[in-house]
Formats: C-alpha cells, sequence, structure tokens
C-alpha cells in the first residue's frame, strides 16, 4: 500500500468512526428524549385516572345515615309541638359531641318520637308548648327529611341550660389508675379533719371543696370522715346505725372525666352535677356558714 492510499485510508476510517460516534449520540439523545415524553405520557394518564376516578366518587350517594341505627347518647334541644305531633329538635353544640351527626342531623333537622314515648308525651300539658330538654336516643332511622328515634329517655325537662353558663365549673384530678387526688390545701385539711373531726376546719370551704372532701373519703372506706362531713341540722342517723347500713363504699363514676357544676341556692343550698344530670350531689350550709354533705346526698 503506497503512503497516499495508507491516508486516505486512515482518513476514510476516522470518518466512520465519527459517523458511528455521532449515531451513538443521536441514539442516545433520541433514546432520553422518549423517556422524557414516555414520562410525561405516564404522568398525564396517572393524573387523568385520578381526576376521572374522583369524579365518580363524587357522583356515589355517601350514606350518612349508615351509623345512625346505632347511635346512642345524651342529646340537648328543644321539644317542639307542631300539627299534633311532637319532635325533638338538637342544638349545635350537642350534635359537636357525636362526630356521627356531623353532616346528617342539623339544628333544624326534627327527630320523632317513638309510639311508646308519644304517648307519654301527650299526658304532659307542659309539653304542649316549646320546652328545652335533655334526652337519652338510641338508634335513629330516616324517614323522608326527619328522623324516627328508636328508644328515648327523657333526662332533664324544662332547665335552659344557657343559664348554667355563669356557673362554677371544674373537674376532679385523677391518678393514672382513676382515683381521686386532692390538691395540697384539700389533702391538709382532709388529714387534720381525719384526725380532728373538727367542723371548724370546714369553714371557709366551698361545696365543691367538701363534696370532694367527701369523694375522697369514699375511695379512701373512711367512715368516720364520711359521716362527720353530713350536715347534723339534717336528718342523720347515729354512727353505729349509720356504719351498719353503708355498705359497700365506692364513689360514683359519673362525677370523674367529666366537667362538673356547682349551683348555690339562696346562700344556704348547693349542687354537684354534671352536665346532663346523670349524677347529683346535694350540700347545704349549717347555722355556723359551713358547708356539709346532705345525708343521702345523691338522692
Amino acid at each position: 500500500m503506497s503512503k497516499w492510499q495508507f491516508k486516505r485510508f486512515e482518513a476514510m476510517q476516522g470518518s466512520k468512526r465519527r459517523i458511528i460516534e455521532n449515531t451513538r449520540k443521536q441514539i442516545q439523545q433520541n433514546t432520553k428524549a422518549k423517556q422524557k415524553n414516555n414520562s410525561f405520557y405516564i404522568a398525564t394518564i396517572l393524573l387523568t385516572s385520578y381526576l376521572m376516578l374522583f369524579a365518580l366518587l363524587q357522583l356515589i350517594p355517601s350514606d350518612k345515615n349508615a351509623n345512625l341505627a346505632n347511635f346512642g347518647g345524651d342529646l340537648l334541644g328543644m321539644i317542639h309541638y307542631e300539627n299534633d305531633v311532637f319532635y325533638f329538635q338538637v342544638n349545635e353544640e350537642s350534635i359537636e359531641d357525636y362526630p356521627e351527626l356531623r353532616g346528617a342531623i342539623k339544628a333544624s333537622t326534627k327527630i320523632m318520637f317513638p309510639p311508646s314515648a308519644e304517648k307519654v308525651l301527650r299526658d304532659m300539658p307542659e309539653l304542649y308548648i316549646d320546652v328545652p330538654a335533655i334526652i337519652t336516643i338510641k338508634g335513629l332511622e330516616k324517614i323522608k327529611d326527619a328522623y324516627l328515634a328508636k328508644d328515648t329517655n327523657i333526662l332533664d325537662l324544662g332547665t335552659d341550660w344557657a343559664e348554667y353558663e355563669h356557673l362554677f365549673t371544674f373537674q376532679l384530678t385523677l391518678n393514672e389508675q382513676g382515683k381521686l387526688l386532692l390538691d395540697e390545701k384539700l389533702e391538709k385539711i382532709y388529714l387534720q379533719f381525719s384526725q380532728e373531726l373538727n367542723k371548724a376546719l370546714l369553714i371557709n370551704l366551698a361545696p365543691h371543696e367538701v363534696f370532694q372532701l367527701y369523694q375522697f373519703a369514699m375511695e379512701q372506706n373512711d367512715i368516720r370522715v364520711i359521716y362527720e362531713l353530713i350536715n347534723e341540722e339534717s336528718v342523720k342517723p347515729t354512727f353505729e346505725e349509720f356504719s351498719q347500713d353503708i355498705g359497700d363504699l365506692k364513689s360514683n363514676p359519673a362525677f370523674k372525666h367529666t366537667q362538673l357544676y356547682e349551683k348555690i341556692e339562696e346562700n344556704h343550698k348547693a349542687y354537684i352535677f354534671t352536665k346532663y344530670k346523670r349524677a347529683f350531689f346535694g350540700l347545704s350550709k349549717t347555722a355556723d356558714g359551713i358547708w356539709q354533705v346532705n345525708y343521702l346526698p345523691e338522692q
């Protein structure tokens, strides 16, 4: 091969290499572009599918009434009488207390009474006007634009709870086992009172504080303290009679894990109760100005 032929051969080889290299780069660029286009295409398909699925789900009617057949709770509202029919309407606060009611029940929704309750209501003339009430309702069935309660029980009638907003409220402090704890002040008084049984130690205590001492004594099974906290100016048995009749000592669990109200009437009667009066406790003031527990305070 001559020198000229050799140079020509090298030039041809270099040309081939450049063609191959350029072809390889073009293939890579095409591949990347195709991958990019594919990713965009796939993302577009996924987004479109998601939007279509979301739209279809909106067309499916959600059954907000599905769980109301098994609903159970205490509801605050008004009993109305209209067109010879009684019905109950729940206030918004009670609706918010039960997540399952939200969206299904509104303040304007009518809840009809079962026939047995309707019969009882007709024998109560005070209900032929709008009356505030607290009602235990078990089971709700949708009927047109209203609901039919399967079972009802009136807990409170005629109490305007708006009037109770100004009352003192508190909660019992509990330990991890659910036992009552006293604050430092009451713990000191309880210890001293249990030793001395001196009523003067109670003179500056509010009704809700005496109530806590009584509940704590119940949990401590301290019959003597329980007895001495009872107002002697009311009907009260002897200690011997009391200790024989008291039976098992248990604090009322209904007073725990809930907000409690303290209501004082005419500065000589006081009541501690839960929001729906599921638990109720009475106290009275002695002639010496000391709040003490009524005998059988939860009756």
